[in-house]
């Protein structure tokens, strides 16, 4: 009876074994689901009995695994075994768990389905398999086979492998099994003892096995046979009572606890050097049932188990605490337990192998509760340190646990103490990237001040520099930076609204230069007296200077300075902040801004003298056709001098207005080479820090080569030898395009200038891309075109080719008539196209896509750059200015012993007060009512030239009557309280006086 399904699907199908998405055959899924019908026309019709799924199983599994009764599995298992296909070999394939169709009947299948397996196959095959088989059995069985068992231990069994049998019963919760396994070997052997003994790989005897899994009948069968345990222990020191500890085994505690006498127990429970104790494994629970009848069955001193410690030097308290288990430590610090206070305190203040107290493990796992309790019951010292000096608020920063520090700030812990490395627990949370801390203790606790005055010596710098917790915070957080410079550094007086808007900023942890050595050293400036802060002239006298940087080295006291930190950030909310601005504006006022000026100016000068005699200089060529010479080479220059000096012609030589140019232009080059040099000089050793002091070099030195006569018959004219002269040209190009430089320090225009360094750096990135293309269409007009001057060598047709982008020249190629019309392959024609599309639709766009496609981005780009480019420039500035002052100090130092004491003295006095002067800038006032000079002109220009005054007016108007409807409205409201206030107390006393 061939269901209709199956008649229908069979003709069709092509493919009797076909895999699903775990490759199972239709016979495997019908044999899972015991449709004997449907294996009976499969097995007909060629399906392929020994095929494997994704995990290996093969039908024999599949028939094991089945949900269906034993006898259906038995009928299954009959019609697959008699299979006229079947190949013996199936009944030995392990799948990917190892398991045998024999294990999966053991484990899953029927005495029928074992019997069979058995008899069909060689007993030499199933060496290795009874330690799987017996697994299968005491996992899954419940009904022992007591006949298959013993035929099969009968076949298999080998005495010294009984061990390795009850290892793997006590895996599982099958008494029967266990029971039956120790008869039959107790009856074949004398060493039953010896067996029960064994341990496995990790150190575990049977017994051990079973307590550990919690098989309470287990432990009992095997404590019946007088097993010994009381001295025996697992690889990792461990013995029966702490198996029981760590795994929370009340019931098996209670079975071991009978059989036990008061001896026994002191020697499982008895410490021993460096090991743990049950109590430690059951102090990182919560069990406090179990712990409490542990200790109530040791009838010994119970303090030396308190104070006993592991390996790792800790005790039950330190375990507790590090875990988290406040239901442990309150009872382990209970009254009923311990009475005497002082002996509480004594335990909990044991420190580990790191002198790590109980505080410190609890606040180092962020267990806040624990660290309340111990705080509150004042058990323990809360500024306790480790042999590395670090007390629980130092874990609690480094490990971010904000409750925690909360706890540990409510009971007045100590927050200034620093560890080895000189860290307190603000800069831990900070290196950590902590910020939740960090924000807590900077933003949210009243005294943050000193927290940020702490300081430590950078070991691997070049200089004596130091790091800050500010300068950690800047390198690390700076959005929580900028929240603290606007929360904690910055006072606001007046409104936007009033006439007074002013903001005062605290600069006292940015110019850090005179007090950081004092945090550092957390010595009080006062009592300071250093010897590097004295000044001895000749012997002659001595005085104290009133300010002492931490370092000599003036790079270094500028680039750590922490608003030069801020300016190699990419945080540009910070960086153009009004806090740093405003300092950085200070700094410039002082020094920078008038060599800046100063410098612009000479520039503009030089470059405008340059450019007069450039222009005044006339093409080689026209002095050479002034003599008829046809030639434009260097080696006719000195005949076509001499020449145009016979011929005395008048425009040849130079007037007394070149002369001064060149005089002017000598001045000027001597000028900014030694500025240039100074600058380059006082960077060092990093003198390649700044690539435009080198640009603007390369163009003096080009433009002097252009100026200078190196010969008698060049002095008297105008001519520049060819070389010459376009070295000169050259110049002139670089001299403007350095004039960017200045351009680019300009606030309003100087965006443009960045903007455009930005494209051209994306433009640089571009360009290999873009000489490949070059490259390949530049070699393939070579070879079509070379008939053409303008084709004829390879390095003329890749110059053509990267300016063809810009003009195609398509009729002067193709139908020019000295060339003879159109003769050209028509390969030249698709190439013509192909160079059109390439370079003006793809290469064209794709450059415009980067200039103009991407402008917010290069407004934001190039704004932070414009900014960076302020801060260097004021940097080296700085830097100069430092390195000045150390040259006269210097000198001042070095004079002769004839200049008096007072005179000296006078002239540092002098240096100190100018603009060379070592001060920190501790306040600076920041009014945003107060424009610039151009900004109020151009505010009086829009308010009374243009045509807004009368609008502006109403404006106004219309504000101050708002404003004195609202200062009504306000004042009878205030009017209406008081006056029921008045009329309120006047009823009450009017009840006073009737009562």
């Amino acid at each position: 009876n061939i269901p209709k399904v199956l008649r229908l699907l069979l003709p069709l199908c092509k493919k009797v074994d076909h895999r699903d998405n775990e490759k199972r055959t239709p016979l495997h899924v019908a044999v899972l689901y015991n449709q004997l019908i449907y294996v009976d026309i499969l097995l007909q019709s060629g399906a392929d009995i020994s095929a494997k799924s994704v995990l290996h199983h093969n039908v024999f599994h599949y028939v094991a695994l089945s949900l269906c009764s034993s006898e259906d599995k038995d009928k299954m298992f009959d019609r697959l075994i008699n299979s006229p296909k079947l190949n013996p070999s199936l009944l030995t394939i392990k799948n990917l768990e190892g398991l045998t169709p024999l294990s999966m009947a053991i484990g899953y299948g029927t005495p029928h389905m074992i019997n069979t397996i058995v008899s069909r196959i060689d007993t030499s095959l199933f060496q290795n398999e009874l330690s799987m088989c017996i697994d299968m059995l005491a996992k899954r069985s419940k009904i022992l086979p007591t006949a298959i068992l013993e035929r099969f231990l009968l076949s298999y069994h080998r005495p010294q492998e009984s061990a390795t049998l009850f290892h793997i019963i006590c895996h599982y919760d099958n008494p029967e099994l266990l029971k039956y396994i120790l008869d039959y070997t107790q009856n074949r052997t004398h060493n039953l003892d010896k067996l029960l003994k064994q341990t496995d790989e990790h150190g575990y005897t049977p017994l051990l096995t079973a307590v550990y899994y919690g098989h309470k009948s287990m432990v009992e069968i095997l404590l019946d046979c007088k097993v010994e345990y009381l001295h025996i222990m697992t690889h990792d020191k461990k013995n029966i009572l702490h198996l029981i500890a760590q795994r929370q085994h009340e019931h098996v505690f209670k079975i071991l606890n009978e059989k036990l006498n008061a001896n026994d127990f002191s020697i499982l429970m008895s410490p021993q050097p460096l090991q743990a104790t049950p109590l430690h494994e059951i102090s990182k629970t919560n069990n406090v049932l179990l712990c409490d009848s542990i200790l109530k069955s040791y009838k010994e001193d119970k303090l030396q188990l308190f104070k006993h410690q592991n390996v790792y030097g800790r005790t039950i308290f330190h375990e507790a605490c590090e875990y988290g288990r406040l239901e442990m430590i309150k009872y382990l610090t209970s009254d009923n337990l311990i009475k005497d206070e002082q002996i509480k305190i004594e335990l909990l203040a044991i420190g580990d192998d790191e002198k790590r107290t109980c505080l410190h493990l609890a606040a180092a796992e962020g267990h806040a509760d624990v660290v309340a309790y111990l705080l509150q019951t004042h058990l323990v010292n809360i500024n306790a340190l480790t042999e590395k000096f670090e007390a629980a608020f130092h874990y609690a920063c480094a490990n971010g646990y904000r409750s925690v520090v909360i706890e540990l700030l409510a009971n007045e812990c100590n927050t200034l103490i620093r560890n080895a490395q000189l860290y307190n627990g603000l800069e831990l949370a900070i290196l950590n990237h902590n910020e939740d801390v960090a924000r807590l203790l900077l933003l949210e606790f009243y005294d943050w001040r000193p927290m940020l005055q702490n300081a430590q010596f950078i070991w691997d710098s070049p200089a004596d520099a130091y790091d800050t917790p500010f300068r950690k915070l800047i390198r690390y957080m700076p959005e929580l930076a900028l929240d603290v410079i606007d929360q904690q550094f910055t006072r606001t007086s007046g409104f936007e609204n009033m006439t007074v808007d002013k903001q005062i900023y605290d600069y006292e942890f940015l110019e850090d230069q005179l007090t950081v050595k004092h945090w550092y050293s957390k010595v009080v400036t006062s009592d300071i007296t250093s010897d590097g802060a004295l000044v001895k002239c000749c012997g002659i006298f001595k005085y104290r200077t009133e300010y002492e940087p931490y370092t000599g080295d003036s790079y270094t006291l500028v680039r750590n300075h922490p608003l030069f930190i801020i300016s190699d950030s990419d945080n540009q909310s910070l960086m153009e902040h009004s806090f740093c601005q405003t300092l950085r504006a200070k700094k410039y006022s002082e020094f920078g801004q008038y060599l800046l000026v100063l410098s612009f100016i000479l520039y503009v000068l030089y470059l405008c003298a340059y450019t007069a005699i450039i222009l005044r200089t006339k093409h080689p060529q026209y002095f050479y056709s002034l003599v008829n010479e046809t030639s434009i080479n260097n080696d006719v220059c000195e005949s076509v001098a001499n020449r145009l000096t016979s011929y005395n012609i008048r425009e040849a030589f130079k007037d007394n207005t070149f002369k001064n140019l060149k005089i002017g232009i000598y001045t000027f080059l001597c000028l900014f080479i030694t500025k240039n040099c100074i600058l380059i000089l006082t960077l060092f050793p990093r003198l390649f820090r700044k690539g435009s002091y080198y640009l603007e070099a390369a163009a003096l030195i080009l433009a002097f080569i252009c100026v200078l006569d190196h010969t008698d018959w060049l002095d008297l004219l105008l001519i520049r030898c060819p070389t010459q002269y376009q070295i000169g040209a050259v110049a002139l190009l670089l001299s403007w395009l350095n004039f960017l430089v200045y351009i680019r320090c300009i606030p309003i225009i100087g965006i443009y200038v960045v903007m455009l360094e930005v494209i051209s750096k994306k433009f640089v990135r571009f360009l290999p891309v873009l000489l490949v293309i070059i490259s390949g269409f530049g070699f393939t007009y070579y070879a079509l075109l070379q008939n053409q001057e303008v084709y004829s060598t390879p390095l003329l047709s890749l110059i053509k080719t990267s300016l063809i982008m810009f003009e195609m020249n398509f009729d002067d190629r193709i139908y020019k008539e000295s060339e003879g019309g159109i003769n050209y392959y028509p390969v030249t024609f698709v190439l013509f196209i192909l160079t059109g599309y390439v370079m003006t639709v793809f290469v064209i766009n794709l450059l415009i896509g980067l200039a103009v496609g991407e402008i917010p981005t290069l407004v934001q780009q190039g704004t932070l750059l414009q900014s960076r480019i302020y801060y260097d420039t004021l940097s080296d500035y700085e830097i100069l200015r430092l390195q000045i002052r150390s040259v006269i100090l210097w000198i001042i130092s070095h004079i002769c012993c004839c200049c008096s004491s007072s005179f000296k003295y006078k002239i540092y006095r002098l240096v100190d007060r100018s603009f060379l002067h070592q001060r920190p800038i501790l306040f600076q006032i920041h009014d945003r009512k107060k424009h610039s000079l151009p900004k109020r002109i151009g505010h009086y220009i829009k308010k009374n030239i243009l045509n807004e005054q009368i609008q502006e007016s109403v404006d106004e108007e219309v504000k101050e009557q708002y404003e004195k409807r609202k200062k009504t409205k306000i004042q009878r409201a205030d009017d209406d309280e008081n006056r029921e206030k008045k009329e309120l107390a006047d009823l009450q006393n009017k009840k006073k006086l009737r009562s």
